[in-house]
């Protein structure tokens, strides 16, 4: 219980992230810092009953609270990624990261090979 006595647990407030068009982020911290929960909310991938209580979320302008599962993933892989904390099980430890970000465009894409070599490295 938190100190108001209610047994709401906050595993994140008052956070504010902007991500500009094109941009690539990496989110670090300290274990339990919410890096994982601010990508499992952005991508709707809470796990319950973990859930948004108050906020938004936004992506190209429009809110992503609400999204069905549907909408979530028509969304997820071809607009928005995300690798998850342990690397040995979110990423393929035969590939380069390089690799696997190549065959990750090209599988949400139609950019040919070289246009997707080229995006990856910039």
């Amino acid at each position: 219980m938190n100190s108001e006595g209610s047994d709401v647990l906050k595993a994140l407030d008052n956070t504010s992230l902007k991500v500009n068009s094109g941009q690539i982020i990496g989110i670090v911290g300290e274990s339990g810092a919410g890096k994982s929960t601010i990508g499992k909310a952005i991508l709707g991938l809470l796990d319950p009953p973990a859930k948004l209580v108050s906020g938004e979320i936004r992506f190209l302008g429009n809110s992503l609270v609400g999204l069905s599962e549907a909408q979530f993933e028509s969304l997820r892989g071809n607009q928005i990624g995300y690798i998850y904390q342990n690397p040995m099980t979110a990423l393929n430890p035969v590939l380069t990261i390089g690799e696997q970000v190549i065959e990750a465009i090209l599988a949400n894409t139609t950019m040919t090979g070289k246009e997707a070599y080229n995006y990856a490295i910039q």
